[in-house]
């Protein structure tokens, strides 16, 4: 009998865990931060993540560069330790994590203040 390895069993998850976690996000979470992009509160979209969640937001980057807005892709420790002026009250900040608990993740979110 062939076992799979941890690593080949988490790829072959993924399909269901993405969908485990669509379904878990309430549906309006993101109706306030449209709602501020409309009324034109932002004046830039900061991306961030770490590793793969920082490579994940490729599609959104690109998709978010036709909003208007310029839109800033920064790796999370980089924007930690030498690019927190990027971050203004106008920031809108999108913050990309497969754990949540990264050691940058947990200090950045502790360094701004969410909406």
């Amino acid at each position: 009998m062939t076992t799979t390895s941890p690593y080949i069993n988490d790829i072959l998850h993924q399909p269901q865990a993405l969908l485990d976690a669509l379904q878990s996000y309430p549906a309006g979470a993101l109706s306030q931060a449209a709602d501020m992009l409309a009324r034109g509160e932002f004046d830039r979209i900061l991306i961030t993540g770490m590793g793969a969640s920082y490579m994940a937001a490729v599609p959104a980057v690109e998709i978010l560069s036709q909003s208007g807005l310029p839109v800033l892709w920064l790796d999370t420790a980089d924007l930690l330790h030498y690019r927190m002026a990027q971050i203004t009250p106008r920031t809108l900040v999108w913050v990309i994590s497969q754990s949540g608990f990264s050691v940058e993740i947990v200090k950045l979110l502790e360094a701004v203040k969410p909406i």
